[in-house]
């Protein structure tokens, strides 16, 4: 069995792998309209990271787009997906 070693109050534990997977966040998924061709599609957040700001191609139709995310609370409390120009 594999297992890691975590660190709560100071004090190692080991987990197996199966076991870690529960201190980890879940991913949050949140649809938006691509702002090129207008396509309903889901992304997938990272919720550890509080303000994210990145560059993606959209999945259809390949034009860029500028992604601002914003979570609180473990939930996504603000996003933006605004087109950028070629």
């Amino acid at each position: 069995m594999r297992e890691a070693i975590i660190y709560l109050d100071n004090n190692a534990k080991s987990l197996s792998i199966e076991g870690l997977l529960l201190f980890l966040p879940a991913m949050l998924e949140h649809y938006f309209d691509c702002p090129h061709c207008w396509e309903s599609q889901l992304k997938m957040i990272d919720p550890s990271v509080g303000v994210q700001e990145f560059i993606e191609d959209c999945e259809v139709c390949c034009n860029p787009i500028q992604f601002q995310i914003g979570i609180s609370y473990n939930e996504v409390s603000s996003f933006s997906a605004e087109p950028i120009g070629q």
